[in-house]
């Protein structure tokens, strides 16, 4: 086996991960890292068997750790192969290997590494229960392409401040998001209390699949305790049924957030699978 570091072929990895999802049925790089890749950004970790690229590492640099993510082909899931990407990767920063498949899950486990980011998938079926009552004086409108962009931007970096993969947004960041094909603006809903922007819910629909995603739902660390969020989400619900016609809803939260978590079970979600970063202990 050889392993190549930095720079990487971007067809070649391409290619990988596209015969990686067809085999398992899900994606194997999360959306911002499949981003990453499709614009040659970020570092990566390529392992190569008589001139064919069997497995990738995705690396993204956050100020507190590095983010790994693995593209494994079907039949070389073996230790050695996941040992030699993972001690490829030059050291640095805390290494935060992310899981989605229990073949990862029971290589990591048994290697010592331990869970320290749990990222919860949830989907409840559609239509909801009940309609949104929206507070007093707060109105939903969708976003405005030229107009809205520098708001949402202020109110999604306050919402989610410290967050490595939401926060610190800028233009680049949206405007990368505003050029994806999924992209409609009537999708993102915005909550205004008059001038300012108070909570957003962004929504998506995963084609493929007929599902509909609340993306990204945030509520100003001003607004919150006024079930905001609980009404926000159920616009959101409500445009991937009426809007979308998809009849099953779905969202990530991270188990840190107890609060949002209880929530969204009492609207109706239920655990559907689970992600999870590892860490190797200081031996």
């Amino acid at each position: 086996m050889e392993l190549r570091d930095g720079r990487v072929d971007v067809a070649a990895v391409a290619a990988l991960v596209e015969k990686v999802a067809v085999a398992d049925g899900v994606d194997p790089l999360s959306e911002h890292k499949a981003i990453e890749l499709a614009k040659d950004r970020g570092r990566g970790v390529t392992l190569w068997e008589g001139g064919e690229l069997i497995a990738y590492a995705h690396v993204s640099e956050y100020d507190t750790h590095r983010a790994v993510e693995l593209v494994v082909s079907y039949s070389h899931r073996t230790d050695a192969v996941v040992t030699a990407l993972l001690d490829g990767i030059a050291a640095g920063t805390e290494l935060q290997v992310w899981a989605w498949l229990p073949w990862l899950v029971d290589l990591l486990e048994r290697h010592g590494w331990e869970s320290v980011r749990r990222l919860f998938q949830l989907r409840r079926p559609l239509p909801p229960d009940v309609r949104p009552r929206l507070p007093a004086g707060i109105e939903v409108r969708p976003f405005r392409v030229g107009v809205d962009e520098d708001a949402w931007i202020e109110a999604n970096n306050a919402v989610f401040a410290g967050h490595p993969e939401q926060g610190g947004w800028d233009r680049a960041e949206l405007a990368e998001r505003m050029q994806q094909e999924w992209f409609d603006p009537a999708d993102v809903h915005l909550a205004w209390e008059q001038s300012r922007i108070v909570g957003f819910c962004w929504t998506k629909v995963h084609r493929a699949e007929h599902i509909g995603e609340i993306y990204v739902i945030g509520i100003h660390p001003d607004y919150r305790g006024r079930s905001l969020g609980t009404e926000l989400t159920l616009v959101g619900l409500w445009h991937l049924y009426d809007v979308d016609g998809v009849e099953t809803g779905m969202l990530y939260v991270d188990d840190v957030n107890p609060w949002a978590i209880r929530m969204y079970e009492h609207l109706g979600f239920e655990p559907h699978h689970l992600n999870q970063a590892f860490v190797q202990p200081n031996l």
